[in-house]
């Protein structure tokens, strides 16, 4: 499945102008001749994209050099100095915002009618106004709140599980005053770093099981943490390279550049784009049972900025 999608990208990709002629240099012009077993190098022909280069780029980064009325977007907070905005055709923002993520809360137990909660970095007006927020599946919460606030809404609300930042988790756990003390069966956490002492800290506060979630804003999430306590890549959705300081792959369990390819995005491809963080990938196979590929994001290396519970 990843192989086909990949090939459909290449080909796709060419009717995005910067990307052609990213095609075009690499003697890549014929994509969709290439075998199952020749995509791996072929993509390897190609040069690495930055986020810098892209926002150059502009419109000659997207499928026929234009915006459309059906796309949708999703822009980074600009941590890292750089904000960068993504198209995403309907497809590709149905299967990356819902159906990837629904697939691996599923499999962390959460049920489809379970109360969750996110701890977001939005507006304190625009709290409830989503569609699930309605349905009272799903409830927002600002984390510009102040911590007792927050953790009101939450005993009130009661979730079965919650999604947030580390920081903003214990920042809850540990709000002064009368303020309740929370729980959650399940809690998921990405955007920052997750330290031992951090997740020991959050469980305790929390009682539930924890989760890490690795992505970045422009791809969504490209990795999640099962039972067993391996992170598993979406590798239906992303492909995932760990090059060296030359660009070349690195073996199994080395350290490098984490560089991946969207595979499901047709609106704005992005093919070997370079994420900033760097981690491995593992050869063992998880306890779990699943066949999913295993990074492994080394403490010292992560750029923690990469990605927001809003994405």
């Amino acid at each position: 499945l990843a192989a086909r999608r990949l090939r459909a990208l290449l080909v796709d990709a060419q009717r995005s102008p910067m990307h052609a002629s990213r095609l075009r240099a690499a003697g890549l012009s014929r994509p969709a001749a290439l075998r199952d077993v020749e995509l791996p190098l072929a993509l390897q022909s190609l040069s690495p994209v930055s986020k810098h280069e892209l926002r150059e780029a502009g419109d000659a980064a997207l499928r026929d050099g234009r915006v459309r009325a059906t796309w949708l977007s999703s822009q980074s907070s600009g941590s890292s100095g750089e904000p960068f905005r993504v198209y995403y055709d309907p497809r590709a923002w149905t299967m990356l915002k819902y159906l990837v993520k629904m697939r691996s809360r599923r499999a962390a137990g959460v049920q489809l009618g379970d109360r969750v909660a996110i701890l977001d970095a939005i507006p304190i007006a625009a709290e409830g106004t989503s569609l699930l927020e309605r349905a009272g599946r799903l409830r927002r919460i600002s984390i510009f709140r102040a911590p007792a606030e927050i953790a009101w809404l939450l005993a009130d609300y009661r979730p079965a599980a919650i999604y947030a930042l580390p920081s903003a988790l214990l920042e809850v756990a540990r709000a002064d005053g009368d303020a309740p003390r929370v729980r959650a069966a399940r809690i998921f956490t990405s955007g920052e770093l997750l330290s031992g002492g951090t997740r020991q800290a959050i469980i305790g506060a929390y009682g539930g099981e924890l989760f890490d979630v690795y992505g970045t804003s422009e791809t969504k999430e490209i990795a999640w943490e099962c039972a067993a306590g391996s992170r598993h890549i979406n590798a239906d959705v992303v492909h995932v390279e760990i090059l060296d300081e030359r660009g070349a792959m690195v073996p199994a369990g080395a350290e490098g550049e984490i560089v991946v390819t969207l595979l499901v995005n047709r609106a704005m491809p992005l093919v070997r784009y370079r994420t900033g963080d760097r981690g491995s990938l593992l050869s063992i196979r998880c306890s779990c049972g699943r066949g999913a590929p295993l990074p492994q994001v080394p403490a010292s290396e992560l750029v923690t900025q990469s990605c927001t519970p809003a994405t």
